[in-house]
């Protein structure tokens, strides 16, 4: 029976060693019958497992371990051969598809050449990407397939179209969503290459998360934009009107009054900070500010924040 998933892990094996510098349109067409040769095999084992035939001496509990694990796998290479399909479709809708390598390395693949400008996948980008290998469910590492579900949503017409094929992945995979969220608005809301269409894109995202009814502790929008206005901020390479731009952009994206006050407090626009926390009677967020304030030697805030705090006592 063992020989049933060793030629199901073969057929993964030569799916991924063969699609590497590949168009999606050319995995889609030529490489995914090494991945329905490896569900064949593992709806063949089991079958097997679920008539009995196990290894000698096999507990209930092994055997049930087991078949849970071979339904996982099967799960697994059915969710790859939906995504290979839609990235394929996405690749010739739009002349290309973007691939996330590692944190923010991107790369794109088209089957007339080795590069492509982001601009034909995002406007307002212009970039140019090299051919690299492909990140798939396969993989050990978490990161990679976080990447690819933060591909799912980047390659869509819009995030709408593959925001259910990603909640598929995460759901699959066991994936933080928040991190998955957080990856697709650092690609929008890069400062050199952000515009009114990026904008609209990570709005759209927001209003996917919020109906899709989940939990805000597991997906939450306004976290994720602070944690990207953070990370903005960090860069030194970026131009300060750019960056200023963005952070203001992004700023307009949080609805929650308590984050605002977060997230004008992180990027240094504690006057609306302190406007915002006096008008909601937030002692505790004055305070911050009034701490902020002086790390970022701003006097004029400090000065009326502690003139504020002494009134309330």
């Amino acid at each position: 029976m063992e020989d049933w998933m060793r030629a199901a892990m073969t057929s993964i094996n030569f799916f991924e060693a063969e699609t590497a510098g590949l168009s999606m349109k050319k995995v889609a067409a030529e490489k995914l019958h090494h991945l329905a040769d490896a569900k064949q095999y593992l709806e063949l084992f089991l079958q097997r497992s679920l008539q009995g035939d196990s290894k000698p001496g096999a507990t209930s509990e092994q055997i049930s371990k087991r078949i849970k694990d071979i339904h996982r796998h099967l799960s697994t290479v059915s969710l790859q051969i939906d995504v290979c399909r839609y990235l394929a479709r996405r690749e010739e809708a739009q002349k290309g598809v973007l691939i996330i390598l590692s944190g923010s390395s991107v790369s794109t693949n088209r089957e007339d050449a080795n590069t492509i400008s982001t601009s034909q996948l995002r406007p307002g980008s212009s970039t140019q990407l090299s051919v690299k290998p492909k990140p798939t469910l396969f993989s050990t590492d978490p990161n990679v397939k976080h990447n690819l579900a933060a591909m799912i949503l980047l390659n869509g017409s819009s995030v709408e179209e593959g925001f259910g094929l990603c909640l598929r992945v995460v759901a699959d995979c066991q994936l933080d969503g928040m991190t998955v969220l957080k990856r697709t608005v650092e690609f929008l809301a890069k400062p050199e290459e952000i515009g009114e269409a990026n904008i609209k894109e990570i709005e759209r995202l927001s209003k996917c998360v919020e109906q899709s009814g989940y939990n805000k502790d597991l997906y939450n929008m306004d976290k994720v934009l602070i944690s990207v206005i953070d990370l903005i901020q960090r860069k030194d390479s970026c131009h300060p009107d750019l960056m200023s731009a963005t952070v203001d952009s992004l700023l307009r994206l949080i609805k929650d009054d308590m984050n605002k006050i977060t997230a004008y407090t992180t990027s240094g626009r504690l006057r609306s900070a302190y406007m915002l926390a006096v008008r909601l009677g937030q002692i505790d967020a004055v305070r911050r500010i009034r701490e902020r304030a002086t790390e970022l030697q701003q006097p004029a805030v400090y000065k009326m924040c502690d003139k504020w705090l002494q009134n309330r006592r």
